[in-house]
């Protein structure tokens, strides 16, 4: 992997950002240890680390640092890692499959499917035909992820989300099923040339 040119600015600011508290919020230690682990990432000129896979714990009765606030700046740094990598054109890695054709094993996912993703919005409702939202929106999160990294997507067949507790609201379970119904069919850039992409 070509190393990754990341701007000063970029770094600077996730050793610099500063988040409000909210009572329930994260756990202000877990959060800046995994922005201690992508700033040294991103002074490495490597790609980030899988942070949105690890579980960053809240402080239930407590003052923590804001979610909405935590969760937004991460997606803007894999934001910013997408457009590097757009504009970054390694060398791609090449494998030879069962058939015998040559296709590069890094996928190009277009930014149309990645914004796609990234813009999708769900009705919320409560009871069983119902997804915890922070669930629903954990999956999201990896799937931008692979799409910048060009890895396949997660497995979208076996993923798996609970209905909220009773009283609580969750994203319409239909919306979110028939949502991963149209990603499931969502090809990269690579295999656009023989099966229909977004």
């Amino acid at each position: 992997m070509a190393s990754l040119p990341w701007p000063a600015d970029q770094i600077a600011t996730v050793r610099s950002v500063v988040f409000p508290t909210e009572r329930g919020g994260y756990v202000r230690d877990d959060v800046e240890r995994q922005l201690d682990r992508i700033a040294l990432s991103m002074e490495r000129g490597a790609q980030l680390p899988d942070v949105v896979g690890t579980a960053i714990r809240r402080v239930p009765l407590a003052s923590g640092l804001a979610v909405d606030s935590v969760d937004g700046f991460l997606r803007q740094v894999y934001l910013w890692q997408s457009d590097l990598l757009d504009r970054v054109e390694p060398e791609p890695v090449a494998a030879v499959s069962d058939d015998g054709s040559v296709r590069a094993t890094r996928l190009r996912w277009t930014p149309a499917q990645q914004d796609w993703v990234r813009d999708s919005r769900f009705a919320t409702r409560t009871g069983k035909r119902a997804y915890v939202e922070h669930e629903v929106d954990d999956f999201l999160d990896k799937v931008l992820v692979a799409m910048a990294r060009g890895d396949d997507l997660p497995d979208i067949e076996t993923v798996l989300f609970y209905p909220p507790r009773r009283t609580g609201r969750g994203y319409d379970a239909l919306q979110v099923d028939a949502f991963l119904d149209q990603l499931a069919r969502l090809r990269p850039l690579s295999e656009q040339a023989d099966r229909s992409g977004f």
